[in-house]
């Protein structure tokens, strides 16, 4: 179709040469793709198949590739299926976008550790501060296999058992990418472990102690603003509904 033929169907009102810029804007690739990729398409129905859901669908699927953070999270035990729920799950259970940030530097593997901080010249020595034993990784021994951590997640269990009367076994993908299991109180026990992963790794950050009692203190008064907002936004039997039995 010439630029005459296109005017006149489209009742067009600007220049050619502005509808030239933008066709050869477009990368010869991504034509060659939209061209490639409309499996036995009639003359007739050329046009109906060209729709902007279309195009962009062609494009996600031959340009942008999986993020290689689904590679570690596969390793872990999960599905190709329930990957998105991983993504997806910080947003589904919290607000707070501190949480959510963290929450997604732990799924693709950038927090920032001793072991980085060491490497970018940021810090004298790799060595986790909180046992002061090994070097300092996300998975080893921050978050999950340090000395210490084994023992908060023991407490955290046993915690949890005692509110709830379910019996939790944490894993390492449950701690890094969170539960999945549709329990009673599955949505309540991501947040904690959220906050609970937060914590250690504030913890960390600061050259603290790591102690459980600590986290607690901390869980107590994210209760409490949680308890504020919903007090103003006139929601308290909802709250206590969702949070009375940890108060």
């Amino acid at each position: 179709m010439n630029w005459y033929e296109l005017a006149i169907k489209f009742n067009l009102k600007v220049p050619f040469t502005i509808c030239y810029g933008l066709v050869n804007a477009i990368p010869k690739n991504w034509k060659a793709c939209l061209k490639n990729r409309i499996p036995n398409v009639t003359h007739d129905t050329t046009v109906n198949a060209l729709r902007t859901s279309s195009i962009y669908s062609t494009l996600l699927n031959t340009i942008f590739v999986p993020p290689t953070a689904e590679t570690k999270i596969l390793c872990h035990g999960l599905t190709e299926n329930t990957i998105q729920k991983v993504y997806l799950m910080p947003f589904a259970i919290t607000n707070e976008v501190k949480i959510i940030m963290f929450q997604y530097k732990v799924i693709h593997n950038v927090l920032p550790t001793r072991v980085t901080l060491y490497r970018d010249g940021i810090l004298e020595s790799p060595i986790c501060n909180l046992c002061n034993a090994e070097e300092q990784t996300l998975h080893h021994p921050l978050i999950i296999n340090c000395i210490l951590t084994v023992d908060f997640w023991i407490l955290f269990q046993d915690w949890w058992n005692q509110k709830t009367n379910e019996t939790i076994t944490l894993s390492i993908s449950h701690i890094l990418y969170g539960w999945h299991d549709r329990t009673k109180y599955w949505q309540v026990l991501n947040y904690y472990l959220l906050i609970a992963k937060y914590c250690i790794f504030c913890t960390s950050l600061r050259g603290d102690v790591l102690d459980f009692q600590n986290f607690l203190s901390f869980i107590r008064g994210k209760l409490e603003i949680l308890k504020e907002i919903a007090t103003a936004k006139k929601a308290l039997p909802k709250f206590y509904r969702t949070w009375a039995f940890l108060c």
